[in-house]
């Protein structure tokens, strides 16, 4: 569970825009993202870039829903 809730960069799928957060749930097709300053942040989990998308995935059970 720790190492789903680190620190890291996520990305869009375009590459537009990234944000340095963790990941504090996953649920319904939606990640909801914490940033350094605390904001939370939900995405739609298909508007995140491949890797990230994989990184959830691969965490499914250590993120909370």
């Amino acid at each position: 569970a720790i190492e789903a809730v680190q620190w890291r960069t996520w990305a869009t799928s375009n590459g537009k825009y990234t944000v340095e957060a963790k990941c504090v749930r996953s649920a319904h097709g939606t990640v909801t993202l914490e940033k350094k300053n605390g904001i939370m942040v939900d995405v739609k989990l298909d508007k995140l870039c491949s890797e990230d998308q994989d990184f959830v995935k691969q965490r499914k059970g250590a993120i909370r829903e």
